[in-house]
């Protein structure tokens, strides 16, 4: 019985480079062919795309900090509802801000719950719970019936990582 035989081509650098340049000369060609809506179309998804990469490079980063800090074990209820210092990151705040100009209604309750949360993590009115899956080690809390805040701790900080909705605080971790 005869075997059968099939040739791959083995890649090697200089094949990538040729595929490579091939793409591009016929990415170009079919560039050069579109309408000028089609061309402002292209680039305003080209944008989204590239929009969508930072926020997911930013959210890495944040995860990253944070997993630098310990995660806390508490031995007593003392221990975890004493008073730490709240760290508001630059993202974090921009995002606070943009959810007040929203609904500027929220500012109030917000600025109690922020004060809430830095005297006292666990208090119950924050129904703060320990997260799970990838986010295990963290910490969310309500701000509000519809807000949440996603943080972490360590002996005397609050690290602030993400505020929104449930399903605002939780996408950009999860995408």
């Amino acid at each position: 019985m005869e075997s059968l035989v099939i040739d791959e081509p083995v890649e090697t650098e200089e094949t990538v480079v040729d595929y490579k340049a091939e793409y591009i000369e016929r990415i170009s060609d079919a560039v050069n062919q579109l309408s000028p809506e089609s061309l402002r179309t292209l680039n305003e998804f080209a944008s989204f795309l590239l929009e969508r990469e930072r926020k997911y490079e930013a959210v890495v980063q944040r995860v990253l900090d944070a997993e630098k800090e310990p995660t806390m074990i508490f031995n007593t209820a003392e221990e975890a509802s004493m008073s730490r210092k709240v760290q508001y990151p630059k993202s974090f705040s921009k995002k606070a801000l943009k959810l007040v100009e929203k609904n500027p209604a929220l500012k109030e309750p917000l600025r109690k719950a922020f004060n809430t949360l830095e005297k006292n993590a666990f208090d119950p009115s924050l129904k703060t719970h320990t997260l799970s899956g990838c986010l295990k080690g963290r910490y969310s809390c309500h701000l509000s019936h519809e807000i949440r805040v996603n943080f972490s701790l360590t002996v005397d900080t609050i690290y602030l990582l993400d505020i929104g909705t449930h399903d605002e605080a939780y996408e950009d971790t999860l995408e």
